[in-house]
């Protein structure tokens, strides 16, 4: 009940709640949120079917190169958007986390249902609690930010949440 059915990675209710209670009891962390750049572009190239191999995949590749701890999260957040929570890290170490992911998927080839060969990229935003923010959607809203600043700022980047508001 508390995994995503397709990655079966943790749902954004279970992260919500986790994050909850690492508050709850002033446990420091950081969070990195990666999303998929121009993943409508996936599925309407390719079809859904490509575009939940590209899920999959990505999952494979956060999975294999996050080096997470045990009280360490990995969770689907919505759509083609996923956190990671990590706990007593900093931000250095969750940006330099989320850059070896973004390097890694930059030079992954991905093979589409119809046989065609892709590529994805990805974009990120970290923030730090409670440096950032004190409170469970404040700290998650702050990671937000910096991912849409990575997103803005022309995609395929890591972004540091920096106090900035969208």
């Amino acid at each position: 009940a508390n995994r995503d059915k397709m990655t079966d990675i943790f749902h954004h209710y279970y992260l919500k709640r986790y994050i909850d209670s690492l508050i709850e009891n002033d446990v420091p962390f950081s969070l990195i949120m990666f999303d998929i750049d121009h993943f409508k572009k996936v599925n309407d190239t390719y079809g859904h079917q490509t575009g939940d191999i590209v899920l999959k995949k990505f999952v494979d590749i956060l999975k294999k190169n996050l080096r997470l701890d045990k009280s360490d999260v990995l969770g689907r957040y919505g759509g083609e958007e996923f956190l990671v929570i990590l706990v007593n890290k900093n931000k250095k170490i969750a940006f330099n986390m989320g850059e070896r992911v973004r390097k890694i998927t930059d030079k992954t080839t991905l093979t589409a249902v119809n046989g065609k060969k892709f590529s994805i990229n990805i974009s990120g935003g970290v923030s730090t609690y409670p440096m950032d923010n004190k409170e469970g959607f404040g700290i998650i809203g702050a990671c937000d930010i910096a991912l849409y600043n990575a997103k803005h700022n022309g995609r395929n980047q890591i972004y540091i949440y920096n106090g900035g508001t969208k």
